[in-house]
């Protein structure tokens, strides 16, 4: 039978379109090994682009972000799940949430906020609705773009990983997430990343800066 998570996977990575399927299983220990693989290889490539040194892929969370990103595309199709089928099939992730765990699962939870738009579009007290924006609480680099409280946040493995700092800078500034920026302790590297385009390019905040 094709590995209908590795195929999935695969197109959302390369085409950002997702298939869904009629019937669909949780993946079996082969199917996680061929995504895990392919995770690796799309990894290096993408890390290649990056500042600074790059974290080491966590392959922990990169397959656990993945299977997330998987069931939550899947389950806008197949909505017969209770709340407690949904914990067993979106579960936290377990692992320490350092720099190299932040940007492994990005390579798939960066859809995330993109399934949570429809999900708000069906149903926005979908149980579902919530627990993937607790996941995305907690790796936040993915949820830029959409926003989130800034009190709740713990930056500790951006602050501390200048791969990670950079690249999450960057991302704020494309997504001109205003309540992210002010936050002083990223303000420095902001100001550093717009330099003299500033008023131009955003300019709601450069009065801030």
């Amino acid at each position: 039978m094709p590995n209908q998570f590795l195929r999935t996977i695969r197109q959302l990575l390369e085409t950002e379109t997702v298939v869904l399927y009629e019937k669909w299983t949780q993946p079996s220990a082969t199917d996680q090994a061929e995504v895990g693989a392919y995770l690796t290889e799309r990894y290096q490539y993408e890390a290649a682009d990056y500042p600074f040194a790059p974290p080491a892929f966590d392959s922990q969370a990169g397959l656990w972000a993945a299977q997330t990103t998987y069931a939550a595309c899947q389950l806008l199709l197949h909505r017969s799940a209770e709340v407690a089928d949904l914990l067993a099939m979106l579960p936290p992730f377990s692992g320490p949430v350092e720099a190299e765990a932040m940007l492994s699962a990005d390579l798939t939870l960066r859809f995330l906020p993109d399934v949570l738009t429809k999900l708000h579009l069906i149903d926005p007290d979908d149980p579902l609705v919530g627990l993937l924006e607790t996941h995305l609480h907690t790796f936040h680099y993915s949820a830029i773009r959409r926003g989130l409280p800034i009190p709740e946040l713990d930056l500790d493995p951006v602050l501390n990983n200048a791969c990670l700092r950079q690249l999450y800078v960057d991302r704020i500034i494309r997504y001109k997430n205003k309540e992210m920026a002010i936050r002083s302790n990223l303000i420095a590297q902001i100001r550093a990343s717009l330099g003299m385009f500033a008023h131009q390019f955003w300019p709601e905040l450069a009065h801030t800066l």
